[in-house]
């Protein structure tokens, strides 16, 4: 696999052939803005009217999801309409998208005014959450039904993402090009899959999009799948990279919130605290993270069928996760430290569970939560 090659094809560009920066103006750059989106209508059919979506980021390195949202940088964004109309488009987006990137190195003789006008007033559009042309859905683009759960559907139409192909491409890239250093001459794909490619635009990219974005949505991945893809191999997978919510049975902070709502009754804000009082909230909280530890031994159970030399799962859960919930998972973590953490997450969720209204159920915050924190780690 020619590696520089191949990232040639999704725009890296080469440093010898650059091109004239050619001067806008402020109102071309900002009109273009209006027009740059993640999603593009015109990745699915460059028939359908152009249109499309700006996802406004949120970065979660957290999340284990390839997702434009929860991206730790910007990705590259995409025009709604033909290149060619008007020609200008074209050239302000790969403008804009040089200075968003932060390498205008492509460009000779960049306008110091327009990089300050970018920078100072496009840029902060670009971060903010827009939407294009979404009058109607073309029938051109592909829809798909979904139950609302209400007895109706919501009608979905799934955009691609040139930038975040590119993306992708990028980084499988540099790790393809590292791990073939230590392979066998001839060995080109090393993780176990191979490539295809899906037409994209017709002949002319520049009518899907920006040529380079288009070019990464057009190459594809193919993995192999689970010879096994049971209901409970799904939940199991969700379980390993996932984990389970650390909040307790709702009837039971209810039912702690209705003790505590009755105290104050009787003592108003400042509650007594007096030994059988103690001992009765200690039970209640004991009680709610039993109920959590019971989720986790539940996922446990799910999880050891696929879980071993051999098996889908290398562990019962994914290293990303928190240490409070893989400890609650796999009992073989519970130390010192995740007793700490465990007792303190719980405690928070304990403290910070709300009704639909909004309204705290316990009634309690900040210092209270190491009274109840306390409570756990007794129990554990």
């Amino acid at each position: 696999m020619n590696m520089k090659k191949d990232a040639a094809k999704i725009g890296r560009g080469n440093a010898a052939k650059n091109k004239a920066w050619k001067s806008l103006g402020p109102q071309a750059y900002l009109a273009q803005a209006q027009q740059l989106v993640t999603h593009s209508i015109k990745g699915v059919n460059t028939n359908a009217s152009g249109g499309g979506v700006r996802v406004a980021p949120q970065p979660n390195p957290t999340a284990p999801y390839a997702c434009v949202r929860f991206s730790r940088e910007a990705i590259a964004l995409d025009y709604t309409k033909n290149a060619t109309h008007p020609f200008s488009a074209s050239v302000a987006t790969e403008q804009i998208s040089a200075v968003m990137q932060g390498d205008t190195s492509e460009f000779s003789a960049v306008d110091n005014q327009d990089e300050q006008c970018i920078r100072e007033q496009v840029l902060p559009m670009l971060h903010q959450h827009h939407v294009t042309a979404a009058d109607h859905v073309s029938p051109r683009v592909r829809q798909i039904l979904v139950d609302n759960g209400q007895g109706g559907d919501i009608c979905l139409s799934p955009l691609p993402s040139g930038g975040m192909s590119a993306r992708i491409h990028d980084i499988v890239n540099r790790v393809l090009e590292r791990r073939s250093q230590t392979l066998p001459n001839g060995t080109s794909l090393p993780m176990g899959f191979d490539q295809a490619e899906i037409k994209v635009g017709g002949d002319k990219l520049q009518n899907a999009g920006r040529a380079r974005l288009i070019g990464a949505m057009q190459r594809a991945y193919r993995f192999p799948a689970p010879g096994e893809t049971s209901p409970a191999l799904r939940r199991a997978f969700a379980l390993y990279h996932r984990g389970i919510d650390l909040t307790p049975k709702f009837d039971l902070i209810q039912a702690y919130g209705k003790w505590l709502s009755r105290l104050r009754s009787l003592d108003g804000d400042n509650i007594r605290r007096t030994t059988p009082r103690m001992e009765e909230e200690s039970e209640h909280i004991q009680c709610m993270a039993r109920s959590v530890l019971a989720v986790a031994e539940s996922a446990r159970k799910i999880l050891i069928p696929y879980v071993g030399e051999g098996h889908e799962l290398p562990a019962l859960t994914s290293e990303n996760l928190p240490l409070a919930v893989r400890g609650a998972i796999d009992p073989t973590l519970r130390d010192e430290q995740w007793k700490e953490v465990f007792s303190l997450a719980v405690s928070q969720r304990i403290t910070e569970a709300k009704t639909a209204d909004g309204a705290l159920i316990a009634g309690i915050a900040g210092r209270s939560t190491q009274f109840l924190q306390s409570y756990i780690l007794e129990m554990l």
